[in-house]
């Protein structure tokens, strides 16, 4: 996730961001027992990211946000 203009991703075992096949750095490290929210503002086309209620910031701005369907996916893995 994250490879085209029309994915947008975050990263939990670093917390970057990832959309066109860019990596930023953006939050942190998630850890077992966290709440991690998604908000999708479709007025303004703004995604981002609240950790354990702290708001992260803004991860993305883009007008593909603003409309068409949406769909929303969670990947897992485990970690040694």
């Amino acid at each position: 996730m994250g490879t085209s203009k029309l994915d947008w991703s975050i990263n939990l075992c670093d917390g970057n961001i990832h959309h066109g096949g860019q990596e930023i750095t953006y939050g942190y490290c998630s850890r077992e027992g966290d709440t991690i929210e998604c908000i999708c503002d479709r007025e303004n086309g703004t995604l981002y990211f609240v950790q354990n209620g702290r708001f992260l910031g803004n991860a993305y701005q883009d007008d593909n946000l603003k409309r068409g369907d949406l769909y929303f996916a969670l990947g897992f893995s485990e970690v040694d």
